[in-house]
């Protein structure tokens, strides 16, 4: 009875179900109509209506394998992801639900995500298991990912029993493959062997096998074994050049190339003897001995004269060796033997380009592409043919011919830009990229927009690229694909703010293609235009996750900028999310200590750090260099000491740290109980260099000058030309000149830093104050440049120029006046701005101490804003 209730409540609903799938179908093609014609916005709202449809996981898994592929076609790869993650919540064994589940597999594979990777490869195995082709490309991948992070055991078992139990002979084979690639990798080689003489003599791949397994023998030094598997490779497939080029080169590791050639003549006067001809003639032109090699192939054509391909590579051969009258004659008869033959009739096409019979070289070039007018794809090819060879004039009449056949005005437009670069008619060229951008020319417009960009970047033709630029940003109508084109052309011509302001051209929905270009920008321009695209790319739409990543990457630039506020401010949004938590956590405990001398607040960013979950070994790392610092700026020097010391390797055996302090959950990340082994050479605040910088400061802070001296001079020793044995030698210097371990004012001075570092500045500056205020005082002028610098650290831009000018008329005669000169000037550039102020500092300084490192900078600086130093 229950079963036919339910059969009838099936005909009921089924007319509803049709109608929701319907409805769902309609809403992924107007999504797919939106992506199409560049409405982000608009397709991202269909595709999230079509989830709200969906009846089953199977319709589920449809609608998120599109969305996945829309997002990863306009380069939101990280969006894509997240669309193709969430297969992991769906169930079934559907068509969709197991493309869905591929497409996760694969883009995190590509994106480095092999955790998330391995867990949609096994539950296509888990759950696919009917399919055994599917489940058995999965277990091949997913055997590939094991012996990547270490599991190469676990990766042979599950390949050898693939191989053994797989029903279908292409997967059974392709898991052989990846089986001898593990051991090979693995360093398994005697196994590897025994996998490959398993399989059919006459598999396909068993030859390719045998010649990875000489290659690995070779890098492992073992050339006669070696030479024994490229032997048996060449018993099954005599003509594999691969095998015989690695034989070869064995031999010549060896040092018995004689020997190998000595023992191919004797086997070309064998019945058969052509394989070994052949051989012999490949050794010959590998050692450069044209002459003997074409002898070879004379004798070889004697026997073989109606052989194409044995006519083929004797007319490369001798085409390579200059020959060209013997490589012409060697070819044409390949052709007339065979005249299709396209590798012959292309060869022959380039000799008789080279002896300049243009017309000659046209026909075979014609005949090798296969070209027709009325296909574009095979004028493409010719042209491209004819342009390798310098033949631009006949190239550009090739897809003149097909857009007059076609009837298509911007057909080929990409190629026809390629042709006349190489006549050097640049504004022709660049007319042909403009049209390139526009519909109906057959070629990507990123590949168009890219050869823009290099033709913009050129010292010549960049001014005609963007004059045409000026004239066509000007049209009506053009499409977000245009503008961006044109957006990136006048960056690569470096016209950076002409370029960012066509960008903001761009609608809303386009802002994972600005963060593209952002992160072009960040490699290949200035930071600052980097930032400005950074900033464009956030007044954007971007999922959650971009704009993370996003505010991060600008945080660091603003930051490496000098404007550590508007860095902390990006910062908060980027710790929103969790894949980019830990970053944020690091990196704001390092300002906040750093920059704003909160050390308060950089204690407590490292104990959110502690808990979080994304924090892995480097973040941790990172954050045990940190808690020593927050020691060091507290004054706690013993404790701070403690933690240098293990950082540095110096005490990898124990650890003597404090206990977190009161309210702090679990352990401060990198100390108690953590050992961090020691890091690299040289580097900023997290390096071996800076660990014993500190160290040295420490003993200056407790009045131990003999023992700072020592620790000062290893950093000078050790890491000569960091900025950490600079600043060694500065404080090597003043010591020797200013300090003896005696007086108030050393006391003070070193109080004021104490304070500085711990952010009490009001403090700072009194105790300064009152030390630079002594004129006869060793210490003033070092305590005049610490007050303007702490005016520097505050942000109090105006006090701190007049502060560091002050310096310098006080103590003309210090070694810091030229110095605080050009910090005062630059502070009047970049801050304040005040571009006069800055000039007339500058002059003050070229001319007060014309022969010091600043004057030199300070001349650079003049030049850029006007003035001829």
């Amino acid at each position: 009875m229950m079963r036919c209730a339910w059969v009838v409540c099936l005909c009921l609903m089924g007319p509803v179900l049709a109608s929701a799938q319907g409805d769902m179908l309609t809403a992924l093609a107007q999504a797919n109509e939106r992506a199409t014609s560049g409405d982000v916005t608009g397709a991202e709202a269909a595709f999230a209506r079509a989830l709200e449809m969906a009846q089953t996981d199977e319709e589920r898994a449809q609608a998120l394998s599109m969305l996945g592929d829309t997002r990863r076609g306009r380069g939101d790869r990280a969006g894509a992801l997240q669309a193709y993650e969430r297969a992991l919540v769906l169930e079934g064994v559907g068509a969709w639900l197991g493309r869905l589940l591929n497409q996760l597999a694969s883009l995190a594979e590509q994106l480095g995500r092999r955790g998330l990777a391995r867990e949609a490869w096994e539950r296509v195995v888990r759950d696919f298991w009917h399919n055994p082709h599917v489940a058995g490309q999965a277990e091949i991948r997913l055997a590939r990912l094991q012996a990547t992070d270490g599991e190469a055991a676990e990766a042979v078992e599950r390949l050898r029993k693939l191989v053994r139990d797989s029903q279908f002979p292409s997967i059974a084979q392709q898991g052989r493959y990846a089986l001898v690639e593990i051991l090979i990798a693995a360093g398994e080689i005697d196994e590897a062997i025994e996998e490959v003489r398993a399989e059919e003599r006459n598999a396909p791949m068993r030859v390719d096998l045998l010649i990875r397994i000489g290659e690995a023998l070779m890098d492992q030094g073992q050339m006669d074994r070696a030479a024994e598997v490229l032997r048996e490779t060449l018993e099954q497939s005599p003509e594999n050049r691969i095998a015989a080029r690695r034989l070869y080169e064995v031999a010549v590791e060896r040092g018995t190339v004689g020997e190998l050639v000595t023992e191919l003549l004797a086997a070309a006067e064998e019945p058969f003897g052509d394989d070994a001809l052949r051989r012999l003639a490949d050794i010959y032109s590998w050692q450069g001995n044209s002459q003997p090699a074409l002898t070879v192939y004379d004798r070889l054509l004697a026997s073989n004269p109606t052989e194409p391909d044995l006519l083929v590579r004797a007319g490369v051969a001798a085409s390579e060796a200059g020959d060209l009258d013997r490589a012409a004659a060697w070819l044409s008869e390949a052709v007339r033997l065979q005249p299709e033959h396209r590798v012959a009739t292309q060869n022959l096409g380039e000799v008789y380009a080279r002896l300049g019979d243009t017309e000659q070289a046209m026909a075979m070039f014609k005949r090798s592409s296969g070209y027709d007018p009325k296909q574009p794809d095979t004028a493409r090819d010719l042209g491209r043919l004819l342009s390798e060879h310098s033949l631009h004039h006949q190239a550009v009449d090739v897809y003149r011919e097909a857009r007059n056949t076609t009837g298509q005005p911007y057909l080929m437009a990409y190629e026809m830009g390629r042709a006349w670069i190489g006549l050097m008619d640049y504004g022709q060229a660049t007319t042909e990229f403009l049209a390139g951008l526009t519909a109906g020319s057959g070629a990507s417009q990123r590949l168009v927009s890219y050869e823009l960009e290099r033709l913009a970047r050129d010292e010549v033709a960049g001014q005609i690229v963007t004059a045409a630029l000026d004239e066509w940003v000007q049209l009506p109508g053009l499409t977000d694909e245009q503008t961006l084109a044109a957006g990136r052309a006048y960056l690569a011509a470096g016209r950076e703010e002409r370029g960012i302001d066509v960008l903001t051209r761009l609608p809303a929905g386009s802002g994972p293609l600005v963060i593209e270009v952002a992160r072009e920008a960040e490699f290949t321009s200035s930071s600052d235009v980097a930032a400005a695209l950074y900033e464009l790319g956030l007044s954007r739409e971007l999922s959650p996750l971009q704009r993370a990543e996003t505010s991060l990457r600008l945080a660091k630039l603003r930051l490496d900028g000098g404007d550590w506020q508007e860095a902390l401010r990006h910062l908060e949004v980027a710790r929103t999310v969790s894949d980019y938590e830990a970053d944020a956590l690091v990196l704001r405990a390092e300002l906040l200590l750093t920059h704003k001398r909160d050390v308060p607040g950089s204690r407590k960013t490292l104990e959110a750090l502690a808990t979080c979950p994304s924090a892995d070994e480097s973040h941790l790392r990172r954050a045990s260099w940190l808690v020593a610092d927050c020691l060091f700026a507290e004054g706690k020097f013993d404790d701070a000491e403690a933690g240098y010391l293990q950082l540095i390797g110096e005490q990898p055996d124990q650890l003597v740290m404090p206990p977190p302090p009161p309210g702090a959950q679990g352990l401060w990340p990198g100390m108690a109980g953590h050992y961090v082994p020691p890091v690299g050479r040289s580097g900023g605040r997290a390096s071996a260099a800076w660990g014993k910088f500190r160290l040295a400061e420490i003993a200056l802070r407790r009045g131990d000058l003999s023992g700072a001296a020592e620790r000062f001079t290893i950093v000078t020793s050790e890491y000569r030309g960091s900025v950490w044995a600079n600043d060694a030698l500065e404080w090597l210097a003043v010591m020797r000149d200013n300090l003896d371990g005696e007086g108030a004012a050393e006391s003070a001075y070193f109080e004021a830093i104490g304070a500085a570092d711990r952010g009490d500045f009001v403090a700072a500056e009194s105790l300064l104050s009152a030390i630079a205020a002594d004129r006869g005082e060793p210490l003033a002028d070092d305590a005049a440049m610490l007050s303007a610098s702490i005016l520097k650290i505050r942000g109090d831009w105006p006090r701190a120029a007049a502060a560091y000018e002050t310096a310098a008329a006080d103590f003309p005669d210090s070694l810091l006046a030229p110095e605080a000169l050009l910090v005062a000037a630059r502070l009047y550039e970049n801050e304040l701005p005040d571009a006069e102020a800055a000039r007339r500092t500058l002059q003050l300084l070229v001319e007060a101490y014309p022969t010091s490192a600043a004057a030199d900078d300070a001349r650079e600086m003049l030049a850029t804003i006007g003035v001829n130093g």
